[in-house]
């Protein structure tokens, strides 16, 4: 049984011993060597932009501090009729600290945290029209991201070796996502709709929500109290 590393003191799934970065890199070194740009390359054919986000920089960044740690070797090679280019190879101890970074994340808490869930999560906020055009926008990235995944599936193909097989798979857990949270959009706006009095808004900050009325004291004394005269 693989045992999963831990920090003592720090609670599972706040911290991670592997850089986000570290481990795709490693991971795509540990199929073949590549340089920089192929790296760019293999992780875009593969689709994993849909499940992480890895910049340009931070590859060449991340390749440069493995490197100095023994995690990789850099090899200078001529560029076939362009500029000479670095080509990096996995080594033990890289492949070592892959397999920390990947078992460390297989236990972390479960959850589906996104930008889009934690404005949903406070829809409430808005007017009703508002609420409409935020579940409306949500619906179609869905729907774009379905279509993506489609050409995405559409240029992996057939490919043969274990890696392009793991990416179809993936793609299919995101597919399924995607239609699983449709679904249950569609049960959300229902929900909002019988939720919400005719003609009245959704929550409190919308232009036709209504506002409840103070129950405080009013401390401005510069105007009589309602029903009374200030003549005595």
């Amino acid at each position: 049984m693989l045992a999963s590393p831990t920090v003592v003191g720090i609670p599972k799934g706040e911290l991670v011993d592997v850089a986000r970065v570290d481990m795709v890199v490693l991971g795509l070194l540990a199929e073949e060597p590549l340089h920089g740009y192929e790296l760019i390359e293999r992780f875009r054919s593969r689709a994993l932009g849909r499940w992480t986000e890895v910049g340009r920089a931070s590859v060449y960044q991340s390749l440069k501090r493995l490197e100095d740690a023994g995690m990789v070797l850099g090899e200078g090679q001529p560029g076939a009729g362009g500029p000479d280019r670095r080509v990096h190879r996995i080594t033990r101890p890289g492949r070592d600290r892959l397999r920390t970074g990947l078992i460390e994340r297989f236990g972390q808490e479960a959850g589906y945290r996104s930008d889009p869930a934690a404005a949903l999560g406070q829809i409430h906020g808005l007017s009703t029209a508002e609420a409409a055009e935020g579940t409306a926008a949500r619906e179609q990235a869905l729907r774009d991201l379905l279509a993506g995944a489609v050409a995405d599936r559409a240029r992996l193909g057939s490919a043969p070796g274990p890696a392009n097989a793991v990416a179809r798979s993936m793609l299919d857990l995101q597919e399924r996502l995607a239609r699983v949270e449709l679904e249950w959009l569609a049960e959300f706006r229902r929900a909002l709709a019988a939720a919400v009095p005719d003609g009245g808004g959704i929550g409190g900050i919308g232009p036709d929500a209504v506002q409840p009325q103070s129950t405080e004291p009013s401390n401005d004394r510069s105007q009589p109290p309602t029903g009374r005269s200030s003549v005595r």
